[in-house]
């Protein structure tokens, strides 16, 4: 659809003389984004490992689950980490697990390390999101002493109610939304908790593990200080980094500063399973061991955008098409046989997950669209065995397409599973929580959801009334896609030393995309098709009579198909690089057109 541009609030003078050292063009950049003060600016460019994390015991249970994790390893008791099967999840399961490992190699039983722990991450199928009362059950009937979930548990009450009656303790960790009840947990580690003081956020789940890991570190300091414990600490940042970029949490804070290393640990990771996942995706980090953590990142090698469009999509698709054991244990593996064999298979299904997304959307959009142009302010699809872990996927795409809040909902296996995307300026989850007569679970963020109805719930009913909860939120809201815009430029000002100023905003991603720009009054001089199946776009395109300049349209030639030579256009572009040959030249890819008014 025909999107607005936005174009972001001019800086005023006054911040501009404050910082006469800094490019205008990245200035600008830095205003939009709220960074508007010295500190802001150093931690922005330069995040300091030791100074810009926060103290993991700020969380009010934080020393309570230490105690009670130690005191677990002490005695020798059966412990268990309870994740989720997507990438934040897995990554989160990881970095728990590692931990607890390392701290019974130390100070617990290690003769009976393999026997003290497990991991359980649900089908996504069968079981569907959060820990539930039949696993409850099975860790009694194992005899679990202590359970620790991992981005799960904090809308999950009646199973740790479930559990603490039969005298198993569990300990929360979980960055989801606030439920209306608080499950009696024996501690409960969230920064979206009302109570909490914790100063970021926007943790992910592996974040939220990872403060946990800091402070068990920081605790086995106390007992025993000839490891190498900040070396096994930064090491775990590889992890960190994959599932907080997955989960699209914003890369601005303690985030930046934790994905910004992480970069630097992933490009050197030991990690196998990592290592064969890489090869079959096509990918490549530097290799060897970092001789600083404070290094820059390379300019080289992988950064967010291989996390987001080819780690992520692949570890998403073990437990979307399969079972995220396989994507747990290639984290895990310290065989490398093993670790290639599970990754040619996780390759497989991604593979099959991207088959299928594409299936059930030819199904569903046509229905969909006359449901927007009939004015529905929430679209809803509904159908019968589509497999609950593409549903949003689905939802993401079309969401973005027709600019509406998506829900896909599958009758599957005897359940009615639904998930759901929206938009700015609305929360799609808030909704649900008015609607729990109808529904056997639910959970999820201001933008995206997952439910499950409950047996004898009516789906129609359900339907009408989610309808009329969200429209009372989107009444003022705009139902038009916006294309944000940093600032205008000149193509005259594109340079490499404007690239290599950009590239110290690393790493891109949610809350500091990569810039984009408005170039107005360009006079085409040539159009041209490209690529394999001539769907790409390439003009030349000259400003005020200046040097010609080429843009690249990836996927533009229907979009764009009525630009000819001689027309006069304004372009939003963003700056990257194009290697070919050995020959490096800076690429200005298009990401929209219009004619020049």
């Amino acid at each position: 659809m025909s999107k607005i541009w936005q174009i972001a609030p001019q800086m005023p003078v006054e911040f501009r003389d404050r910082f006469p050292e800094i490019n205008p063009v990245v200035l600008q950049l830095l205003y939009s984004r709220g960074i508007d003060t010295q500190e802001k600016v150093d931690e922005f460019f330069n995040p300091d490992y030791e100074q810009d994390l926060h103290d993991p015991f700020i969380f009010q249970d934080m020393a309570k689950a230490v105690k009670r994790i130690f005191a677990a390893i002490k005695k020798g008791e059966k412990i268990v980490v309870h994740g989720d099967y997507d990438a934040d999840g897995v990554t989160a399961s990881t970095v728990m697990m590692t931990t607890l490992r390392k701290m019974v190699e130390i100070f617990g039983k290690k003769e009976k390390i393999d026997t003290l722990f497990d991991v359980y991450i649900p089908h996504r199928e069968k079981e569907g999101y959060g820990f539930q009362i039949p696993t409850a059950q099975y860790f009694i009937d194992n005899k679990i002493d202590l359970v620790i979930t991992v981005d799960c548990g904090v809308s999950d009450a009646p199973a740790v109610e479930f559990c603490s009656k039969a005298g198993i303790d569990v300990i929360v960790t979980d960055h989801h939304q606030e439920p209306v009840t608080l499950p009696a947990a024996y501690a409960i580690i969230n920064p979206q908790l009302a109570r909490e003081k914790y100063p970021f956020r926007q943790l992910a789940g592996v974040g939220v593990a990872f403060k946990v890991a800091q402070a068990l570190i920081a605790e086995a300091k106390k007992k025993n200080d000839k490891e190498n414990w900040e070396g096994f600490e930064k090491w775990l940042l590889d992890l960190v980094a994959i599932g907080t970029v997955a989960d699209v949490m914003p890369l601005l804070g303690e985030n930046r500063t934790l994905v910004r290393y992480g970069l630097v640990v992933l490009n050197k990771t030991p990690r196998l399973g990592l290592k064969a996942l890489f090869k079959q995706a096509g990918i490549s980090g530097n290799g060897g061991v970092p001789s600083s953590f404070r290094d820059d990142l390379p300019k080289k090698g992988l950064n967010s955008y291989s996390i987001a469009f080819q780690i992520s999509p692949r570890l998403n698709a073990a437990g979307r098409m399969d079972h995220a054991n396989n994507a747990y244990g290639l984290l895990m593996t310290t065989d490398e046989q093993e670790a290639e064999s599970m990754a040619e298979q996780i390759q497989k299904s991604n593979s099959a997950r991207q088959t299928l997304t594409e299936n059930i959307i030819s199904q569903v959009e046509k229905n969909l669209g006359q449901q927007a142009s009939a004015d529905e302010k929430l679209l809803i699809g509904i159908g019968d065995n589509w497999p609950t872990g593409i549903l949003g996927l689905v939802a993401g795409r079309l969401c973005e397409r027709f600019y509406r809040p998506v829900v896909i909902i599958s009758r599957f296996e005897g359940k009615i599973v639904g998930s759901g995307r929206g938009i700015d300026g609305s929360d799609i989850t808030v909704p649900l929580k008015g609607l729990e007569k109808y529904l056997y679970r639910y959970g999820g963020h201001a933008q995206a959801n997952g439910f499950t109805l409950k047996p004898e719930a009516s789906l129609e009913e359900f339907v009408v009334e989610y309808k009329k909860a969200l429209a009372v939120q989107l009444e003022k809201v705009e139902l038009m896609s916006f294309l944000e815009i940093d600032s205008e430029v000149d193509l005259a000002d594109v340079s490499w030393p404007l690239y290599d100023e950009l590239e110290k905003m690393e790493p891109f991603g949610e809350g500091n995309v990569r810039p984009r720009f408005l170039a107005t009054g360009l006079e085409v001089d040539s159009v041209e098709k490209m690529g394999k199946d001539m769907k790409h776009l390439k003009l030349l395109v000259r400003q005020n009579n200046g040097m010609v300049r080429k843009l690249i349209g990836f996927g533009k030639v229907i979009d764009f198909a009525s630009i000819k030579k001689g027309d006069k256009i304004d372009a939003v572009i963003d700056v990257g690089i194009n290697e070919w040959n050995g020959s490096r030249e800076l690429q200005l890819k298009i990401a929209d057109l219009k004619i020049h008014s």
